[in-house]
């Protein structure tokens, strides 16, 4: 580096130097450009050199040196000036020339590509690029024309913004173009200075530099090229394409993205520009221990028979994987593809039975058909009943479609689709493995795999991916990410507060259809999300928070005394330790946990719930999923339920005029709604109905502001003709879930049942009673649920017609009540209420269906205390959970369990092992619990006197 010189200048010469030996053929890779950059620098400079040298590889580019060495010699030197001066050096044939131009040599400057090189144009009337994906908010415009500074005009196809980072002094900084014109046969990116003056910028050009500058301060530079044109320093942020995309990356990190596809069929990927977004360093060959784990297999059989060609969309092979041993998330066990003979192309759906397929493919049909414009002409399947039935010949009859069936027990002649289901498989079980993640996200691999093999090449065509076939465009790779990485989702202003954190730590479980959008496991609230505004933490195996996942978390229930026996060893077992860390250090789950206990308060107080983490080996499995939105709702596997209640919640407020519909207003603030759906049961625990409400997001209201005149947007599920964006609805009549929801619905029940002489009782407002016709009239109302009793039938429907007159309902003889089970014998006269299901539900959950049924609930001879001080190692037991069952037993249908609950209950703060284990009180309570029958409460019509049930223990005093 000569003296006087400034890093700019050297690193200008260097690289023009490399670009003449490029062109006279001996080709100068990045790593020899770099040392001999780093080579040439003064001795002040050893200390930058020993810290880029320890610096991790994938960060070693030309890009970040020349910004490191800028920022580090502007602290060298005393002059501003000198410090950020982006002189130009370049090179002739004849001697070295400074800031002289080299007429007959085409220089590259700082590496850049010419086609990504913004100049400035004095001439353009308007900024211009030629790249479309470069443009975000984009539209297409037609008719306008652009003038350049030779009076040549190119006709102008849109316009958009374009993202960008510009170097200043020493620093890249993020920026936006807007409103640059996308030009496609200019070939050129100008930057207009009639633009940028008409925008209140300064732009001049002195000493070979041009410099940009507003309201004082320096936007943006650029520096005079060979041609005597000016080129800015910006390099495009392409708006599909995270930060670091554009450094190269290695080969084993890429196949780790990639779902871990072939080694070789990467390399080729890059190399025939099949994809984007992709660059690779260190590409020799490794042994990956996933891969021998995942994709073990037999030899392939041999293809020895040729088929006729097909076009996209014409010829589809399918093939039904499962039952898959685990449920996913949602509930599925099995999944079906459909794979395209012409491209290769891949569509997967998940089922809950085998006999979903019939809906599934004509969905897929219905797609093709609408994509291609022509009917699927042949699908070749096994001989399965899934597709070897009646209303799948009817169905394709009805389309023209020929089935191609495999021999019975050949699945040799389906090749194609049960190897494409292998291959997915093994790519899907070489994700989890590698993460060691639990099971039951089988679904989102799946998904992942099916989603990365579309946009990598298949052995047959290595120049095309079976996504450019099918969609006609290359695929963009930059956004890929490893599976089960750490993702750092952004939180919107409006769902956090001013102290909350800005970002939620989520799991990367996969990618959204055919978009860029992220879905992203919450293992708290075991749902996934969709976004797109992530960053993510990329470590290896080990490295890995996830790694130390468990299926037990998600899906299954072990029994209670197997689980006790394991937490004798577990505080010394390494894979139970959370090692959850980020960048920024422990997070704040680990401070909360790893809080000292008070010893010096004896008072029973309950700890701070915040930091409890319940065992996620005693979550139960959800049997029914129950979707979290309503696009879950409408694409599952459950649509046309959970679709025709949303029908009846939107008619039924239709019916009632709950809203009107009005033209938007921005002076209007708006109150969100969301669906929420149900599954509700009978008293078998059968499914009877699927319910989807509407509801308001009532944190939202503000009194004085929204109270009286409340306005949401178009629901979900909502037509409207015309733009639906254009209206909103101004709300009639309460919705569920506002603030005054509760009290306008109690205000016009009660109001109503006055009419009556049903007045609400003293001590519980939701119960009316009243005379009419001298007969004693109960009603209890729970929210919208309501139960009437009384002597006289006739009394009865006279309530019943009034109600009917006034509200919708539904009628129906009395089974269950706010989670009681009714049972009555017309015979007898009586009335049996229990909770057996909810009783069957807890014996289960807690490990004692197998237990012998006991006639008493606690054993007469059994002696419990607190536990003593240096006793207090919380055992990993749900002693609070089974104690707060019990206890909701004993107060609603289970009497006789009350002193035995009682006593269970003193020692919720101080129990151990002792308080669990065999013999105890607990046991005895669950087995109890077994004999349902015989001691459920029997209410007769004919009993003389009052009866009452009580328990006690005078001998079993010892604690106070």
């Amino acid at each position: 580096m000569a003296p006087g010189n400034s890093v700019v200048e050297h690193f200008t010469k260097v690289q023009n130097l490399a670009q003449q030996l490029k062109d006279i053929g001996q080709n100068i890779d990045d790593v020899s450009i770099m040392a001999k950059i780093l080579g040439s620098l003064p001795h002040k400079y050893n200390a930058f050199k020993t810290a880029w040298d320890s610096m991790d590889e994938e960060r070693q580019t030309l890009d970040n040196l020349m910004e490191r060495l800028i920022k580090e010699e502007s602290q060298y030197s005393a002059d501003d000036d000198v410090a950020s001066a982006l002189a130009a050096i370049t090179v002739s044939k004849k001697k070295r020339q400074t800031n002289k131009v080299a007429r007959n040599r085409r220089i590259k400057l700082l590496r850049v590509d010419a086609d990504t090189v913004w100049l400035t144009d004095s001439g353009a009337s308007c900024h211009v690029t030629f790249h479309r994906e470069w443009l975000s908010d984009y539209r297409s415009i037609s008719g306008e024309k652009v003038k350049l500074g030779d009076d040549a005009e190119c006709d102008v196809r849109g316009i958009g913004n374009v993202c960008i980072k510009k170097l200043v002094k020493g620093t890249w900084e993020n920026a936006t173009i807007r409103n640059v014109f996308f030009v496609s046969n200019l070939k050129k990116n100008l930057l207009s200075v009639g633009v940028l003056t008409s925008g209140g910028y300064e732009v001049s050009f002195k000493d070979d530099r041009v410099t940009l500058v507003k309201d004082g301060l320096v936007y943006a530079n650029g520096v005079k090229q060979n041609n005597d044109v000016y080129r800015m320093f910006f390099r495009v942020s392409n708006p599909h394409m995270t930060p670091e995309a554009n450094i190269s990356t290695s080969l084993k990190r890429w196949h780790e993205r990639l779902g871990h596809v072939n080694q070789r069929m990467i390399r080729d990927m890059v190399n025939n520009g099949a994809i984007d977004g992709v660059k690779l360093r260190d590409v020799k060959d490794f042994f990956c221990d996933a891969c021998q784990l995942g994709k073990s297999h037999k030899l392939p059989f041999k293809n020895t028979s040729d088929r006729v060609r097909y076009g996209p969309g014409e010829f589809i092979h399918s093939d039904v994987c499962g039952p898959l041993p685990e449920p996913s998330i949602g509930g599925a066990r099995f999944f079906v593809t459909f794979v395209d003979e012409a491209s290769d192309y891949r569509h997967v759906f998940f089922l809950r039975h085998k006999n979903d397929v019939y809906e599934k493919f004509k969905e897929f049909d219905r797609m093709v058909e609408n994509k291609f414009g022509h009917k699927l002409q042949v699908l070749h399947t096994d001989n399965g009943r899934e597709y070897y039935n009646e209303d799948m010949r009817q169905y394709l009859k009805s389309r023209g479609i020929c089935m191609e069936n495999s021999a019975p027990y050949t699945p040799e002649q389906n090749g194609k689709a049960e190897r494409e289901n292998r291959t997915i498989m093994e790519s899907a079980r070489t994700m989890i493995k590698q993460r060691n993640l639990p099971k039951a996200l089988w679904a989102e691999a799946v998904n992942t795999a099916v989603y990365i093999l579309n946009r990598t090449t298949h052995s047959k065509n290595l120049k095309q991916t079976p996504f450019e076939i099918w969609h006609g465009k290359k695929p963009d790779l930059s956004h890929v990410r490893v599976f089960g990485s750490v993702a750092y989702m952004h939180v919107p202003q409006q769902m956090r507060k001013k102290l909350d954190a800005k970002a939620k730590r989520l799991m990367l479980v996969g990618y959204e259809n055919d978009s860029t959008n992220y879905r992203l496991f919450d293992r708290d609230k075991r749902s996934v999300t969709i976004s797109r505004h992530v960053t993510f933490h990329e470590q290896t195996e080990e490295e890995s928070p996830s790694s130390n996942y468990s299926d037990d978390g998600l899906v299954r229930l072990p029994k209670i005394e197997r689980a006790m026996e394991e937490t004798c060893d577990e505080e010394n077992d390494p894979e139970r330790v959370d090692n959850e860390q980020n960048e920024f250090g422990n997070s704040e789950e680990e401070e909360q946990a790893t809080a000292p206990r008070p010893v010096e308060d004896k008072r029973g107080v309950l700890r701070d719930r915040a930091s409890i983490k319940p065992p996620k080996r005693y979550e139960i499995n959800i049997s029914e999923y129950t979707p979290l939105t309503f696009r879950e709702a409408v694409n599952g596997s459950e649509s046309e339920q959970w679709t025709r209640a949303i029908r009846e919640e939107l008619e039924a407020h239709d019916q009632n005029k709950t809203w009107s519909v009005v033209p938007a207003d921005q002076n209007k603030k708006l109150l969100d709604t969301k669906w929420v759906f149900k599954i509700l049961k009978d008293e078998h625990g059968q499914v009877k109905r699927f319910k989807a409400r509407l509801v308001a997001r009532k944190f939202q209201q503000k009194e004085g502001l929204d109270y009286t005149e409340t306005f949401a947007p178009k629901p979900d599920g909502l037509e409207v003709d015309g733009d639906s964006s254009a209206v909103m609805c101004r709300l009639n009549k309460s919705l569920y879930d506002i603030k005054q929801a509760a009290r306008c619905w109690n205000m016009k029940f009660t109001n109503f049942l006055r009419k009556f002489d049903l007045v609400p009782c003293e001590s519980e407002k939701c119960i009316f009673v009243g005379r009419m016709e001298n007969v004693c009239v109960y009603l209890a109302l729970f929210v919208d649920d309501g139960l009437i009793a009384c002597e006289s039938r006739a009394v009865l429907d006279s309530i019943v017609d009034e109600l009917s007159k006034s509200f919708e309902i539904t009628l129906g003889d009395a089974s269950t009540f706010v989670g009681l089970q009714i049972e009555r014998d017309r015979v007898a006269k009586s009335v049996r209420i229990h909770q057996k299901a909810y009783i069957a539900q807890i014996v289960e959950r807690f490990g004692m269906s197998e237990a012998n049924p006991m006639c008493i609930p606690a054993d007469p001879h059994a002696t419990l205390g607190p536990a003593e001080e240096n006793e207090l190692e919380t055992p990993n037991v749900p002693y609070r959970e089974a104690v707060g069952s019990l206890m909701f037993l004993a107060v609603t249908s289970r009497p006789d369990i009350a002193f035995a609950v009682n006593m269970l209950s003193r020692f919720l703060n101080k129990y151990n092992q002792n308080h669990w284990f065999a013999k105890d009180i607990r046991t005895r309570i669950l087995q109890a619990m077994s004999r349902c029958d015989a001691r459920q409460p029997v209410y007769a019509r004919e009993r003389s006197g009052d009866m009452g049930i009580t328990t006690a223990k005078i001998g079993n005093v010892e604690y106070d």
